[in-house]
């Protein structure tokens, strides 16, 4: 049974995919707020490691490594929730915290900026402008966060078995090719 790793920038339809994915293959959805509450029975607080993930570097990051630590747990709670389980992530680099997990299916979410720009306006309220901003500066992060933490570019498509652009296909067809590509002996 394979591991789902959904990666998308900003209001992509991430959590769109996953949810109509966990539906047709029974599969637990699992957010990276899922991930980091259950990270924080390592002791360390929710806020502290929501902190960690989300805020953008700085100077002082580079010369410490209290994120690491922090993705160290993210990581063993991404490990214990997979193990033997059946599950879809839609978080921060779940391709990356599960390198070398043979049966993991990483998939790439992409849609354009037209489509982005409008979930965030209906979703958040936002201005078309400050949709626009919010979706940069949350891009900005990710790939600060995955090449800071991994030396990766989060986009480079050697990172993904699968890319789908939500530019011409629907949620439900994104749903239907990657149910397809589950069920290859590959990610057995």
């Amino acid at each position: 049974m394979p591991i789902i790793t959904i990666s998308r920038g900003s209001a992509s339809g991430g959590l769109l995919l996953a949810r109509g994915l966990a539906v047709e293959l029974g599969y637990e959805s699992v957010s990276r707020e899922d991930i980091i509450q259950d990270a924080s029975k390592f002791g360390v607080s929710e806020a502290l490691l929501q902190q960690a993930i989300l805020k953008p570097f700085g100077f002082w990051d580079r010369l410490h490594h209290e994120r690491r630590r922090y993705l160290a747990f993210m990581q063993a709670a991404l490990c214990e929730r997979a193990q033997g389980a059946r599950i879809i992530y839609h978080g921060n680099a779940g391709h990356l915290l599960l390198a070398g997990v043979s049966h993991v299916l990483c998939v790439r979410l992409i849609a354009p900026m037209s489509y982005r720009i409008q979930r965030v306006v209906e979703d958040q309220g936002l201005s078309r402008d400050a949709a626009i901003r919010h979706i940069e500066r949350m891009d900005r992060q990710r790939e600060d966060w995955t090449r800071f933490l991994y030396g990766v570019n989060w986009l480079d498509p050697s990172l993904y078995d699968l890319t789908i652009n939500l530019q011409t296909l629907a949620i439900e067809g994104a749903v239907s090719i990657v149910v397809a590509a589950a069920q290859r002996p590959e990610f057995q």
